[in-house]
Parts: structure tokens; C-alpha cells; sequence
């Protein structure tokens, strides 16, 4: 833990003391009167600064407990919400919250994270207020809230809280008194003290600050403070953190905004001692319309994971996790075994970097994305590293449970909070040898729900398992992801999934996005990963992990299941209409539960096909096939409608979201799906028409004729029956479709018909390939002529 510096001068403004509370009467009489709610742990009461509160069974989920801090800046100087003066703010905080929670119809909160995000974004409007000079709720009137709205539309949420000009007033009375910034030492270097800073302006983070605010504080330290600048910028880039933008308009983060006011008047009889002034909303569908139209990105829209980029991610993790791991296991072991001998007889650090040393030829010497990795033999994380060098605390406590959980979520469609809530005992199998995964289900579900996984899902678990078997015996622990040290000190290891992420991407030297910016994933993007590699896999045959996985892994069962599980659900619902109101609303959990999880894996296939629809459009993809020609005059005609509509859009960003939008209306109903062999995307829909020219179909009704089966995918009319969708039937059907990323598939199908035409068991058999490969060989012309200048899938 750094301390302040003495180096300089400081500036004193930094430390102002916190003023003491001398008088809460009217705080407590109300408090006082009111019964402890259950959500309350023990030894807190109404009347403390500081709530832990647990909404959830703590059994299911890991960090069920959630902390809500009264004692926050939430003014320059500082001034806190607990201060003497702030008593009437600091009770409607808590009756905000108290009411929040509620089970009558005031209530709006469910869920531990959901309280937070509502308290932080009272918190946003409280900060607000003080900063326009209002003292009272009460003083609030029709052209404040014009003010809040304006001011939240044209700057953003983080426009707010004026922490521009706090930045450039609290930067002028340093310079104008010679002063400068807070900065304290952290291994012997000199850095500055940022939180020091948002304490003295009136906030707990960077990110309530605008951007501009921040890049102030520290323009100002690159001036006066070179040695602190750098090595605050060298610990805020590693690995590199870009600002965030101040104009990232969710739908859901203004919702939660502009819901404070709503809630302050629905609460009004509540907060007699400063009911606010002003009715914003007069409903819900009110304030529904006003954050759509304050919005650029829809409801809790999980953004798109660049496909090529996440295929990689993915393919690298698999590569970790299959390969490496027994690998690393051995490590692992050998560590453990050193250090119950240095616990026996301490060793000096010369003794146990050569006992290390020994043990590293075990580690794997090559990676896929790098020449070679050199593992430093020391159990801490050295300050300095050579490139593509980690400390074994990193290769096992870091990097692999990394790759563990992005194989876990990329197969699985699970949030952040999900994956690190699973238990040692989250795998089962039914009857049939099937591997299940029980996981907290966060939306709507809010309990434990069992999904079919994949062996590599399976290993995944088996490898953290083994990773944290020390730490959870030491902490009497059931969560998977739980380490500590195997050497030295033997602490517990701080996992910050978010963290280890951006440590994973930066090590395996992940591609640049198209425009050459890094490539920066978040963990609520991990829904969509299976989606992605579904639909994108064959474009890049040399990711060989994923190739390979994916040729073991049935993956159309899993599309299957998705589709079947929601269709399930909703029938459940209907048939359970007249059941009592717990078994409908459990009847309604699991329906939104499943629909969710299929409505990312769609969210992926609408994004392919746009993407596909553009590349073909503007030309810089080829589409080939029976249906192709039709087809790419559809999409034409489709990318130049969206281009008319959004011809007068007001700005870049507006006209593509509205592009996107459109598009993605227009091409609403379309389907093209991947064949599991690779050779051709499948555009049939479910309408009768295109089912009756399905040649898979045809096919399967031969054979259903021919008794040969007595049941198909198709007799359900759900659509194509995959068991027939060879690569000659795709290739004799109009829907079936092909880029130039199917190529491999079928000179793969080609090379296999040579070698039976040349070395089939019999004549009969020689001559019917000899039939097969001349239609392939017509066919394959027509698909794959040669061409130059177009994107290669």
C-alpha cells in the first residue's frame, strides 16, 4: 500500500478532514421507527454509514453480499453524504434505497447488482444537484429537469456531474499557489494519487468523471510531475486501458438516470422532509420513451464481438485448456511438492530460483500466436518483464483460469457473475454419459439451472478444479475459481476475471481490429461468443484448436437445444396459465431464462448474415450457388434501401446505428445457417415453399419411404433435415449457398472421391466415386472460380 509523498509541495487541498456528524435526530427518528428488514446482515442496523445487504442465496451465488456506503463525496472539498448539513440527503438515500427493496408496488429492485446501479445512479443525481447550487429535492422545478435532460443528451451521464470545470478549478488553485498534485510511493515509485484527487472533487472513480475532466489532472502532472506521469500512465496502460467515452449512450444507463426522478415522486409520501418538487413522469411507458430517445444502443444491448478476433480468443483458450493444461498440471504438482518443503526448511531465494529452474523444461516452450515463451522461475510478478515472459503466479493463477472461463462461457452463453458462482460440483452427467453444468441463472431465473456442455467445457472445470484444490481446503471454500500461492507466502490470489482477461488478449498478441485499434474485450461479451464461432468458424481454417473442437463437437445439437429449450419453456407456460401464481411466475422464470440464452445465439446469426449481406452487396465477397444470383440482388437492393433511409441521418454514429437497424429488419425472417462439414450455408427458411425444394428433405423422404427411418428432423416441419445435407445434396439445392471460405470443404470432398475412385474396394465402387468426383469437380468450378481483390470469407 503506497503512502502519501513528502516529495514536493503537496497540494493541501487534498486533505480536507471529514467532517463529524454531530447531530442526526430527524435521521434517526424516522429510522428508529422502523422495522429491520431481512435483507439486512447482522450488526448493521438503519443507523449505520455503511449496509451489507444479500438478496440471493449465498449457497448459489459467490459475493451475494453487496455494500452500500453512505459515507461517500459527494461535493468538492470534500463533502461527504454524512456530513453535518447533508442529514435531510442522507435520509432520502436510505429510504431510497429501503423502498427500493420493497415488496409492496413501490418497489423496483430484485437483485444485489441492480441496487447498486440504482444507489450510483441516485448518487449521479444528488452530485448533479449540488453542482447546479440546489441544497433541497424540494427546490426542483420543470426547467431543472429540462437542464438535467439537456445536459444528459448532449454530453452524456458522465456530463452530469460538472467534473470538468471541478478539474479545471481545482488545477487552476494548485497553479496559482505553486502546488502540486497528490502523489504517493508504491514500490519505491512515485505515482500519483488519483483517489486522493476524486475524494477532493467529490468522487469515489474516474468514471464519474468526463473525460476531459481527467485528461485536466493529468495534463497538469505531465507538466509539473514528469517522473509521477509516466509511471501513472505505465500502471494505467498495462495492459492499455483507453478512456471510455463520455457519450456511450446506453438505453439502460439512462433508464436507471432518469428513473430517479420518477421513483423520488412515487416516494414522495415517503420523504416528508424533502419531497421533490417536480413530476417528470407520469408513467413508466413515459420514461421508457424518454431513455429510448435519449439512447443510441438498445436495452442492455451486449455488443458485437469482432468475429475474426473472437474465433482467435477462443481457439487460443482451447488450445490452453486441451493442451497445455495436463501439462501445466505436472507444474502444478511440482510446485505444491516444493513448497510443503520449503514450509519444512526455508529455503534462500539463490536455493529456490534454481529448485524452480529445474522444473520449468515440463512448461510448454511454443505457443501459437508467438515465437517462444520464456517463464521467469519466480513465484512473485517481477516489475519489469522481457516480452513474452510471464512468472509462473501468472502462467497458473492468471492466464489459464482465463482460458478457462472463456472456453466455459463461450460454450455455455453465461454472464461474468455466473461463471465465477460455480462450484466444484457444478458437473454432472445423466444416464446417458451427457455432461451438465449447473450455473446461477442472473436474469429473471435468479436461481441454479442445468445446461448440456461439451467435454472441452467439462476439462475446463476439471482444470480449475485442480488449480484451487489448496485454496478452497485452506478456505473451507466451494467456488471454482479460488486460488493462493503455492510458494512464499502462500496468500490467497485476488482473481479479477476482468483483469485476467485483458491479461490473456495482451499475452497471446491477439489481432488489431480492421482500422488497427486493439482489440478490447469485456466479459458481458461472452453470451455471444458461441454464436460468433458457430457462424464464423470457417473463416479461419488455420485456427486449429477450433477447428478441431468443433469437428468433435455437435454443435447443430447444441443450436438445437437452444431452439427446442425455449419452445419448451414457452409451452410450458401456456399449459401452466391456470396453475397457482408461484408455479406461473417460476413457469415465466425459466421461459425469459431460455429465450435469453437463444436470443444471443440469434443476435450472432443476425450480425453474419449483415455482415455477409454487405460484403456481398458492395462486392467484395463472392456468393456462388444454385439460389446465389437471385440472392445477391436481394441484398443489393435491401443495402440500398438502408442507405436511403438513413441518407439525412443527423450524424455518423445515429446514420449506422440506424443502417444496422434497418438492415437487420429487412433481412428479418432470412436465415443461413453453417453446414457442420463445411461445404455450404443453408438459406432455408421454415415457409412450405422452401421446404418442398429442400434437397436434404428429399432425401429423407426416400428413405422414410423406403423404410429406412421412420423418423426425420423435418417430420416436425421444423426445417432441413441435417442428416442429409451432404456435400452433394447442398451442392444440388438451391438454398444451399457458398463463399470462398467453404473452398477447403470441398477440395477436401474432391481429395476424398480421388482416392476412393483410384483405391475403392471394388469396381462398382470405383465407378460410382469416379460418377461423384466429375459432379464435384463441374460443381466446384461454378463455386470457386478464380478470382482476385475479394475478402477471403
Amino acid at each position: 500500500m503506497g503512502r502519501l509523498s513528502t516529495v514536493g509541495r503537496v497540494s493541501g487541498l487534498s486533505r480536507t478532514s471529514h467532517a463529524k456528524l454531530a447531530d442526526r435526530r430527524s435521521h434517526d427518528a424516522v429510522l428508529c421507527t422502523m422495522a429491520r428488514p431481512a435483507w439486512l446482515q447482522k450488526g448493521d442496523e438503519l443507523e449505520s454509514d455503511k449496509w451489507h445487504i444479500v438478496l440471493e442465496d449465498p449457497n448459489k451465488l459467490r459475493d451475494a453480499t453487496v455494500t452500500i456506503n453512505f459515507r461517500v463525496p459527494v461535493a468538492p472539498g470534500p463533502v461527504y453524504l454524512t456530513d453535518a448539513g447533508r442529514e435531510d440527503d442522507l435520509l432520502t438515500a436510505k429510504l431510497y434505497v429501503i423502498h427500493a427493496l420493497s415488496n409492496l408496488r413501490e418497489g423496483w429492485i430484485d437483485s444485489g447488482k441492480s441496487l447498486v446501479r440504482s444507489f450510483n445512479s441516485f448518487l449521479v443525481f444528488l452530485r448533479w444537484r449540488l453542482a447546479i447550487g440546489l441544497d433541497r429535492c424540494a427546490n426542483l422545478t420543470g426547467d431543472f429537469y429540462d437542464l438535467f435532460r439537456d445536459t444528459l443528451e448532449l454530453g452524456g451521464p458522465r456530463a452530469l456531474s460538472g467534473s470538468e470545470d471541478k478539474a479545471q478549478t481545482y488545477i487552476a488553485e494548485l497553479r496559482e499557489k505553486g502546488w502540486l498534485l497528490p502523489v504517493y510511493m508504491t514500490g519505491g515509485a512515485r505515482t500519483l494519487a488519483m483517489r486522493t484527487i476524486l475524494t477532493r472533487l467529490g468522487f469515489t472513480h474516474t468514471m464519474q468523471m468526463s473525460s476531459a475532466a481527467v485528461l485536466t489532472i493529468i495534463g497538469y502532472l505531465r507538466e509539473t510531475d514528469p517522473i509521477a506521469f509516466a509511471n501513472y500512465e505505465a500502471a494505467r496502460r498495462a495492459p492499455k486501458r483507453p478512456l471510455r467515452e463520455d457519450t456511450d449512450r446506453i438505453a439502460g444507463t439512462y433508464l436507471r438516470l432518469l428513473r430517479v426522478w420518477k421513483s423520488l415522486w412515487d416516494l414522495r409520501h415517503r420523504l416528508q422532509h424533502d419531497p421533490i418538487g417536480y413530476r417528470a413522469f407520469t408513467s413508466q411507458r413515459a420514461l421508457n420513451q424518454e431513455a429510448a430517445t435519449l439512447a443510441t444502443r438498445s436495452w442492455d444491448k451486449t455488443p458485437d464481438a469482432p468475429p475474426f478476433q473472437t474465433c482467435a480468443l477462443v481457439s487460443t483458450a482451447l488450445e490452453w485448456v486441451l493442451e497445455y493444461g495436463p501439462v501445466l498440471r505436472r507444474l502444478h504438482s511440482d510446485l505444491a511438492k516444493l513448497g510443503e518443503m520449503e514450509r519444512a526448511k526455508p529455503m534462500d531465494k539463490r536455493t529456490l530460483r534454481k529448485r524452480l529452474q529445474q522444473l520449468l523444461p515440463s512448461c510448454p516452450p511454443r505457443h501459437s500466436n508467438i515465437d517462444a515463451i520464456e517463464i521467469i522461475p519466480a513465484f512473485g510478478t517481477p516489475r519489469t518483464l522481457p516480452p513474452h515472459a510471464i512468472s509462473l503466479r501468472t502462467l497458473l493463477f492468471v492466464l489459464m483460469p482465463a482460458a478457462c472461463a472463456i472456453v466455459i462461457a463461450t460454450f455455455t452463453a453465461r454472464r461474468r457473475m455466473e461463471i465465477e458462482s460455480l462450484r466444484t460440483d457444478c458437473v454432472e452427467r445423466d444416464a446417458q454419459g451427457q455432461p451438465w453444468l449447473w450455473t446461477w441463472i442472473e436474469k429473471s431465473l435468479r436461481d441454479l439451472d442445468r445446461i448440456p456442455i461439451p467435454e472441452g467445457v467439462v476439462q475446463a472445470v476439471d482444470t480449475l478444479i485442480w488449480l484451487g484444490d489448496a485454496a478452497r481446503t485452506e478456505a473451507s471454500s466451494p467456488w471454482l475459481f479460488e486460488f493462493r500461492d503455492l510458494l512464499g507466502s502462500q496468500r490467497p490470489v485476488q482473481f479479477n476475471l476482468e483483469k485476467a482477461l485483458d491479461a490473456f488478449v495482451e499475452f497471446i498478441k491477439l489481432p488489431p481490429l480492421e482500422d488497427g485499434t486493439p482489440v478490447r474485450f469485456r466479459p458481458h461479451m461472452f453470451r455471444r461468443f458461441f454464436g460468433v464461432t458457430y457462424y464464423y468458424r470457417f473463416d479461419a481454417p488455420n485456427l486449429t484448436a477450433l477447428s478441431v473442437f468443433y469437428m468433435h463437437f455437435n454443435a447443430d445439437a447444441t443450436r438445437h437445444y437452444l431452439t427446442m429449450n425455449a419452445r419448451g419453456a414457452t409451452l410450458r407456460l401456456i399449459e401452466q396459465r391456470d396453475s397457482s401464481r408461484a408455479v406461473r411466475e417460476e413457469a415465466r422464470k425459466m421461459t425469459v431464462a431460455a429465450r435469453e440464452r437463444l436470443s444471443h445465439f440469434e443476435a450472432a446469426g443476425r450480425g453474419f448474415i449483415r455482415d455477409r449481406c454487405l460484403s456481398v452487396a458492395k462486392g467484395t465477397m463472392s456468393m456462388t450457388g444454385r439460389g446465389a444470383k437471385a440472392l445477391t440482388k436481394v441484398f443489393q437492393d435491401m443495402v440500398a434501401q438502408a442507405d436511403a433511409r438513413v441518407a439525412l441521418a443527423v450524424s455518423k454514429t445515429a446514420g449506422e446505428k440506424d443502417f444496422n437497424d434497418i438492415l437487420d429488419t429487412l433481412l428479418s425472417g432470412r436465415t443461413m445457417e453453417p453446414n457442420a462439414q463445411g461445404h455450404a450455408f443453408c438459406t432455408c427458411g421454415r415457409d412450405a415453399v422452401d421446404l418442398l425444394a429442400a434437397k436434404c428433405l428429399q432425401e429423407s423422404e426416400k428413405w422414410q419411404v423406403a423404410g429406412g427411418r421412420q423418423e426425420t428432423a423435418a417430420t416436425d416441419g421444423s426445417g432441413p433435415d441435417v442428416a442429409f445435407a451432404s456435400i452433394h445434396n447442398c451442392g444440388a439445392c438451391v438454398h444451399g449457398i457458398t463463399f470462398p471460405c467453404n473452398k477447403p470443404a470441398w477440395s477436401s470432398a474432391i481429395a476424398a472421391e480421388h482416392q476412393l475412385a483410384d483405391h475403392g474396394p471394388s469396381e462398382r465402387a470405383r465407378e460410382r466415386a469416379t460418377n461423384r468426383l466429375t459432379l464435384l469437380e463441374e460443381e466446384f468450378k461454378l463455386r470457386f472460380p478464380e478470382r482476385s481483390g475479394e475478402r477471403d470469407g
